[in-house]
């Protein structure tokens, strides 16, 4: 059970680096029609894009060659202005899935149900309930915001914000706007963060159920014990909603 679990668990991280990964592709190819009638300008920004959608692909948005990558400028004159804005927006998709990764790569997160944290932190749970708060905020917080950067007035905010003439910004929005499912792809978010939120819900179902029965389990080994039956049948059922 415990392996199907985290299987279920990597299953859903990699469903969310998936879905950054597209908005970053489909990024990628909007700004490289705009840059195809200058072939040297083009040559040198899709290197550079080559370059960042391999870190992309592999969630290694940390990456210190990558950031250095995100920020220089390899082009001039009105090319430097839509690789600017490419490349910020990129930054703040690459900034959202790190935190996003962050969160579901935390070991604390698998361990909220182990022995040991019922040994450490119960049967009070502090910490515990703590942990769960925070990280759910954080969860939600971090998706709402990736979810408004997929928004076709926050792409657009990307190339004003570098002056791009209008000529350029409505080629901008139709090919990037255009191409990005925005109800589509949030619906997607929205699913696969649902999914880890229902985890740590019912988590803390569990931590809530250990706190009101304190006087009635203890930790023998590796297992919880609990003083009869039907307390023991209430955390079984709890556990299998997992």
């Amino acid at each position: 059970m415990k392996n199907e679990r985290e299987m279920d668990k990597m299953k859903k991280r990699t469903k969310i680096l998936i879905i950054v990964g597209v908005i970053v592709l489909i990024m990628i190819a909007g700004i490289l029609y705009l840059v195809a009638l200058d072939e040297k300008q083009n040559e040198l920004l899709t290197e550079e894009l080559a370059k960042i959608e391999s870190y992309a692909q592999s969630g290694d948005s940390n990456n210190e060659e990558l950031q250095a990558i995100l920020n220089r400028t390899v082009t001039t004159g009105d090319y430097a202005k839509i690789e600017k804005a490419c490349k910020q927006y990129l930054t703040d998709i690459l900034d959202k899935q790190e935190k996003i990764k962050q969160i579901l790569e935390d070991e604390k997160l698998t361990k909220i149900l182990s022995v040991e944290n019922y040994q450490v932190d119960g049967p009070e749970f502090v910490s515990t309930k703590e942990y769960i708060t925070t990280t759910r905020t954080n969860l939600n917080q971090y998706t709402e915001e990736l979810t408004q950067l997929i928004s076709e007035e926050k792409i657009l905010s990307y190339a004003e914000n570098q002056g791009m003439d209008s000529t350029d910004i409505e080629i901008y929005r139709q090919e990037l706007t255009d191409q990005i499912n925005e109800e589509e792809l949030k619906n997607e978010l929205d699913g696969s963060i649902g999914e880890i939120t229902k985890i740590l819900d019912t988590a803390e179902k569990i931590i809530d159920f250990l706190m009101q029965n304190k006087s009635h389990w203890t930790v023998e080994g590796e297992n919880i014990i609990f003083e009869n039956q039907q307390l023991s049948d209430q955390y079984n059922t709890l556990i299998a909603e997992l």
